[in-house]
C-alpha cells in the first residue's frame, strides 16, 4: 500500500510544482502577456489536483487504521435512509453540473431502517464510488445512483457510461498490491485507488460485498453494493465491531 499511495503522491506532487513553477516564470516576466483563461484553467488543475492529493491522503489513514482494526464502524439504526440517498445525491449535483455530467438517482419508493455505520457507509464508500465515476465520464456522459432492497439486503448501484474495464481486471481493483502487474486498461490502472480499498474493507465490515458488472449503454461499469439491512444478524460475532 505505501509503494501505491507514494506513487500516486509523488505523480500529484510532479504535476503541481511542474505547473506551479511554468506560472511562476511566467508571473515574473512582466512583459509577457498573460492569457487569464490558460491562468483560470491551470489554476482550476492546481486546485482539483491538490484535492485530488488530500483525498489520496485520507483514504490511505482510514485504510491503515482498518487494517489494524483501529477505525471500528458504530452501527446504529436509522430510519430516513431514502432521504440520506437523495441527500448523497444532491451533494454531487454541483460536481457534476460543472463536468457537464448528467447525475440521476433512482431510489426506491420506500426502504428500511438499517443498522449500519451510516456516515461511513455514505462517505467512505457512497462517496468514494461517486467520485471515482465523476473522474472518468466524459462531458456529456451520465453517471446513476440506485438504491433498492432485495430480500434482507439493500442494493446499492453506481454505474456509468465511461471507460470500461475488462471482466478479467475487475477483481483487481480492491487489491492496490496487484495494480501494476494485473491490470492493462487505461480506467482499471488509474482506478486502482486507496479509496477504492478502503470502501471494500467497509462493506466487508457490514458482512456485505461490491462486485463490478458492466456499465450503462454498453460503456463503462456497474459498482453494485449489496448490504445486510442487520449485519449482526449476518455476522453474529460482529458484537465488538
Amino acid at each position: 500500500m505505501l509503494a501505491l499511495v507514494s506513487h500516486d503522491l509523488k505523480s500529484s506532487i510532479h504535476t503541481t510544482m511542474g505547473l506551479s513553477e511554468l506560472w511562476l516564470m511566467r508571473l515574473q516576466h512582466n512583459n509577457e502577456h498573460i492569457d487569464r483563461q490558460e491562468l483560470i484553467e491551470d489554476l482550476d488543475i492546481l486546485i482539483s489536483g491538490s484535492r485530488d492529493m488530500l483525498q489520496l491522503i485520507n483514504n490511505s489513514l482510514t485504510a491503515m487504521r482498518l487494517e489494524s482494526g483501529m477505525e471500528a464502524i458504530e452501527l446504529y439504526w436509522e430510519n430516513e435512509l431514502k432521504e440520506i440517498f437523495h441527500n448523497i445525491g444532491e451533494s454531487f449535483r454541483p460536481l457534476a453540473a460543472a463536468a457537464n455530467i448528467h447525475l440521476q438517482t433512482d431510489i426506491a419508493a420506500t426502504l428500511p431502517p438499517v443498522y449500519w455505520d451510516t456516515l461511513k457507509i455514505r462517505f467512505h464508500v457512497i462517496g468514494n464510488l461517486l467520485g471515482n465515476a465523476m473522474k472518468f465520464v466524459e462531458p456529456g456522459g451520465k453517471v446513476v445512483l440506485s438504491a433498492w432492497q432485495e430480500g434482507e439486503h439493500i442494493i446499492i448501484s453506481v454505474a456509468d457510461n465511461g471507460p470500461g474495464i475488462p471482466p478479467a481486471e475487475r477483481e483487481h481493483l480492491f487489491h492496490p498490491a496487484e495494480r501494476v502487474v494485473e491490470v492493462t486498461a487505461e480506467r482499471a490502472f488509474r482506478c486502482v485507488r486507496i479509496g477504492l480499498y478502503s470502501a471494500n474493507l467497509f462493506v466487508e465490515q457490514h458482512g456485505g460485498n461490491i462486485s463490478i458488472e458492466d456499465g450503462l449503454d454498453g460503456r463503462g461499469v456497474t459498482f453494485k453494493i449489496s448490504l445486510p439491512i442487520d449485519p449482526l444478524l449476518q455476522r453474529p460475532e460482529c458484537g465488538n465491531c
